[in-house]
């Protein structure tokens, strides 16, 4: 059923054809109702209060307010009205049909805007309604980027390290002892079997796989435990941190340690205050992103527990002290000094990797064979005997160590600059075992140190002078060419390595 149409209203005495489009002269807006098409046009009755538009008198249409569509020099409005409820909307209210219970069919709009500025959006209406809006909001803040946090110095890998791929076997199978992970592997033993170099293989493994926390702590004393720790705490950005108190700090790292999702790593490098470092053990994770790992010569009750798990560290084996030898010799192009009595120098050297880092040293320095090198030891291990007899030597290695350490030491004496070796290896026995910065030894008091206490030249040889900035770094040099100290110019830090 087609609706009635809705009457047009019309000004008094306006023309009563087919109701003017709005426009201007010569343009012609269409209003239909369908139904209607062709048939006469509706009655419209006389209505004062709505103005007609076009004619003589008309008001002036006012500019379009901001919001609204702006009229411009031409333009035309189709729109086709049927069906229940719909509206047909012309350009003004007098010049819309609107039929009840219509349907909007079609809607065509044709503006052309000319000198003429529209305030805001412009709204097209068919039969939906559909309003696309674009809001500009504010870019929401970005996340924090995670920096990887990286505390302490972690020792360089020594030249010909051996991988040790059945200890360090070991140590991971006590990391996941009976079905569940062991936080903290403690690796326990005597001077000079490389521990440390140990956990630094897994502290630069760590780094290479992108571990987001690595703490390498000189843990010799526990003050060094706190420091490490405070310092760690500032790093992670940890809100709690105020900088004023080192053990509040630390301890919020600890727990910080705790409850994180971050991977991390600790090392507790050549622990010796068990007793003290009781409290900063770090606790369990809640996950298994965090792994600790610690060096000691102890081998008491305290060592395990907790949490911990020990792994005794000993000399290398027979064929890893070889490849040892081989290969550092090699890397100096000094592999001709590897002769038949190889195996039998090594043996002597009790397998131990920092007497045999000694006898590498002294070979490539002084040009000398296996079996040159043998006799010299032997000799030297002979006369020690009175010194620091078997049964004095509580971790089995001090002698070899000491032998190897002295005949590194006497071959240094000898070389520029002459006699400066033996009281800087003593002075460098005193800094700190962690490293020290080698600008020290540029320091007056360095060089004081080293002029007062200078090896004294041969009877009849003229007194020398006073040691030079670069003399005292020429004797740091010559240290760690002998294997006696270890010099990274990279970090500039220097750190005694003769330690039995």
């Amino acid at each position: 059923m087609t609706p009635p149409p809705w009457p047009w209203r019309r000004k008094s005495g306006e023309d009563a054809a087919a109701p003017g489009a709005g426009g201007p002269a010569g343009t012609t807006d269409h209003a239909r109702t369908a139904g209607n098409e062709g048939g006469p046009a509706p009655e419209v009755e006389d209505d004062p209060v709505v103005p007609a538009p076009g004619g003589a008198g008309d008001v002036p249409v006012p500019p379009s307010p901001a919001g609204t569509v702006g009229v411009g020099a031409s333009s035309s409005v189709r729109v086709d009205v049927s069906g229940e409820g719909s509206v047909g909307a012309g350009r003004d209210v007098s010049h819309s049909a609107v039929g009840a219970g219509s349907r909007v069919e079609h809607t065509e709009v044709d503006n052309r805007i000319e000198n003429t500025t529209v305030g805001r959006d412009v709204f097209q209406v068919g039969r939906d309604l559909t309003v696309n809006t674009t809001l500009n909001y504010p870019p929401p803040p970005p996340e924090p980027v995670w920096r990887s946090v990286r505390v302490g110095a972690v020792p360089p890998l020594a030249s010909a390290f051996q991988p040790r791929k059945e200890l360090r076997g070991r140590i991971d199978r006590a990391r996941e002892r009976n079905t569940t992970v062991v936080l903290t592997q403690v690796l326990s033993g005597g001077g000079g079997v490389g521990k440390s170099q140990l956990a630094a293989v897994y502290a630069h493994r760590a780094h290479a796989e992108g571990v987001d926390v690595l703490v390498w702590v000189n843990a010799a004393e526990t003050s060094q435990i706190i420091t490490a720790y405070a310092e760690a705490a500032r790093a992670v950005g940890e809100g709690a941190v105020g900088g004023q108190d080192a053990e509040t700090d630390a301890r919020v790292f600890l727990k910080w340690l705790a409850v994180t999702d971050r991977s991390w790593l600790v090392v507790l490098d050549d622990l010796t205050d068990l007793e003290g470092a009781g409290p900063w053990w770090p606790r369990p994770p809640a996950g298994t992103n965090g792994r600790v790992l610690a060096t000691t010569r102890r081998r008491d009750a305290l060592v395990t527990g907790g949490g911990r798990a020990r792994v005794d560290i000993g000399t290398y084996a027979p064929d890893e002290a070889v490849g040892y030898l081989e290969e550092r010799l090699g890397e100096a192009d000094a592999g001709h000094l590897l002769d038949d009595r190889a195996e039998d120098l090594v043996e002597a050297l009790g397998l131990l990797p920092l007497a045999l880092a000694h006898a590498a040293a002294y070979m490539i320095n002084e040009e000398v064979d296996c079996t040159t090198y043998l006799g010299l030891f032997t000799d030297r291990a002979s006369r020690m005997a009175a010194l620091l007899p078997p049964d004095a030597d509580t971790d089995g290695y001090g002698r070899q160590v000491t032998a190897s350490l002295l005949l590194a030491l006497d071959a240094a004496e000898r070389r520029e600059p002459v006699g400066l070796a033996t009281p800087a290896v003593r002075l460098a026995a005193h800094l700190d075992p962690a490293g020290h910065p080698d600008t020290l030894w540029t320091t007056e008091a360095v060089t004081e140190y080293l002029t007062a206490h200078r090896t004294p030249p041969p009877p009849g040889t003229p007194e020398p002078a006073p040691v030079i900035a670069g003399q005292a770094r020429a004797a740091l040099r010559l240290l760690h060419h002998y294997a006696l100290l270890t010099h990274d110019p990279a970090t500039t830090t220097a750190r005694y390595a003769c330690t039995p």
